[in-house]
């Protein structure tokens, strides 16, 4: 598939669920007012980033029913969904059938091997790189390993599922909004994955105070996330029995 298209479209009546939050270098990620992921420069070096992901984007995800794109239909129709959920504003939308961007996690795919535990999901990274950045917004451990295949073989019969992605492009960082499952699929079967586009030309204002609330809220996030970990190993932990030496 070489089909590649654009267009510009406003957006009136919004849900704002979903926004993208910018300042200079730094780019966030905000679902319902928490933050899903927030990215910035250290030291005004582009090839040193750090990120912090929070909460992911999996229920929004199990709402949308994205079209395929092979269905020949305008972006605007094929990207309803998502728009709805995005606050007013002028939006620049795009579909390319191979992505220029590199993933942060490896493309190879093993459906024996865990793809990453939320553990390491969430939480602070350090990034060594001046490339463009693409973060996944759900999981990899959390994806139905039966549907992936399932979409594999559906993909290997034609079908075209989209990766819907928000783009920062001064910030060099895009975060996948749905179709984990499609990307995984696509990797699976060693074909580029058809990317669907949302560049917001109006996105909201990344200030100082904004920022810090959206940092607390995230590493308040992953400290939550340890803690449900901890207890889930304690409550697994069989009680030790002590012989009664008398």
């Amino acid at each position: 598939m070489d089909r590649s298209e654009s267009a510009t479209v406003l957006v009136r009546g919004g849900l704002g669920r979903l926004r993208l939050h910018v300042h200079g270098v730094d780019a966030a990620m905000v679902m319902d007012e928490l933050p899903v992921a927030m990215v910035w420069m250290r030291q005004g070096d582009a090839t040193d980033r750090w990120f912090v992901r929070a909460h992911d984007l999996g229920a929004i995800e199990d709402e949308l029913d994205l079209p395929d794109t092979q269905s020949g239909e305008p972006l605007a129709n094929l990207l309803r969904d998502v728009l709805a959920m995005m606050p007013d504003g002028r939006y620049r939308l795009g579909l390319q059938a191979s992505s220029d961007l590199d993933p942060d996690q490896p493309t190879a795919d093993d459906p024996s091997r865990s793809s990453g535990e939320l553990l390491t999901w969430t939480g602070l990274h350090r990034v060594r790189t001046d490339d463009p950045l693409l973060l996944g917004t759900v999981p990899r451990d959390l994806l139905d390993r039966a549907e992936i295949r399932s979409l594999s073989a559906r993909i290997n019969r034609g079908a075209r599922p989209p990766v819907v992605v928000v783009e920062a492009p001064e910030q060099g960082v895009s975060f996948i909004i749905a179709g984990h499952t499609a990307l995984e699929a696509y990797r699976r079967v060693a074909m580029e994955p058809v990317l669907l586009t949302i560049e917001p030309l109006d996105p909201d204002p990344l200030s100082e105070d904004d920022g810090t609330a959206l940092l607390n809220a995230a590493f308040a996030r992953c400290g939550d996330v340890v803690v449900a970990e901890w207890r889930a190993l304690r409550e697994s932990q069989a009680p030790v029995s002590v012989a009664d030496a008398g």
